[in-house]
Order: C-alpha cells, then structure tokens, then sequence
C-alpha cells in the first residue's frame, strides 16, 4: 500500500471490533505490501448486503439495494410489459443472484479495508489523544446485527411497495 494510510494493529482492532481475526490476517499481507490478493469473502458471497449492513458499509450497501430494485423493476417491465410473460424465470434470477454474489465475494474484503481506512483517516484527523482516538474508533467501527436486519427488512418493504404501486402486485 505505497503512499496510502498504513493503520495501525491497535486501530484496525478497534474498528474491526470482535470477530476481527479474519480481516486482520487477510489484510496484513496487502498493507506490509507483499500481496494484492483480498481473497474470498464467504459471508459476502452468500449475503451480501446483509454482511454490508453488519459491517456497516452503508454507502455500498445503499448503491447495492438500488442496484437491486432498479433491475427488478427493468426485468419486471420487460417481462410483464413487453414480453407479456408473468416474470422472469428463475434460472435467470438464479444466475443473476449467483454473478452478484461472486462480485460481492471477490470485492468485499477490499471494499471493506477501503471503508476501515476512511473511518481511521477521519478518526487521525481528529488529532485526539491515544485513548479517544481508539474509542472513536470503535464507536464509528465494530458490527451491526440490528442495522443488517433493519435494513434488509426497509429493503423488502421498498421493494414490495414499488412492485405494487408499479405493477399492481
């Protein structure tokens, strides 16, 4: 990571939170500069804007959810509109919610070390002293099961509301 943020373990702890282990192993390489590999990220594969809502990469989680419902509506409207057929089949779903999923997987531990750097780098910006600077830290980092479920269930709820408001059902 030439001319970049190098973190320190101490802050990369106290935004990861507990359960950090992982992402601590697998970003060491990437940040000493001898890899660029991010790996494969499981948990982003199979559910990935619920794994952004809990790690709380909430601007990416946001494009992905829009992302979502704009090519459901686009399909919906092909299918329904023009094509005249009752939706799309679940094979192109399938395989579209699989080619999601493996971008997901394949980006996420970059995406995530990106959005642990800006959250050091506005903390370092603060110029607070050792202790509040680790407590902001891990106030701005850590895990959000509530955040992943609320914003799951807001996505569904969106998503159902358009489909009928759109397409009456």
């Amino acid at each position: 990571m030439p001319n970049a943020l190098i973190p320190t373990e101490q802050e990369l702890r106290a935004v990861l939170g507990r359960n950090g282990e992982y992402y601590i192993r697998i970003w060491e390489p990437v940040i000493n500069g001898t890899s660029r590999s991010f790996g494969f990220n499981i948990a982003a594969f199979l559910a990935c804007t619920l794994w952004m809502g809990y790690r709380k990469v909430y601007r990416a989680m946001f494009i992905l959810y829009a992302a979502i419902i704009a090519e459901a509506l686009i399909e919906d409207a092909i299918f329904l509109n023009v094509l005249k057929e009752q939706g799309p089949p679940q094979s192109t779903v399938l395989i579209g919610g699989l080619v999601v999923g493996a971008v997901c997987g394949f980006l996420a531990n970059r995406l995530y070390l990106s959005h642990v750097l800006g959250i050091i780098g506005d903390v370092r910006a603060q110029r607070l002293d050792e202790n509040a600077h680790l407590r902001e830290l891990e106030r701005r980092g850590g895990t959000s099961v509530t955040s992943a479920a609320g914003f799951l269930v807001l996505f569904v709820l969106i998503s159902m509301l358009l489909e009928m408001a759109l397409f009456g059902g």
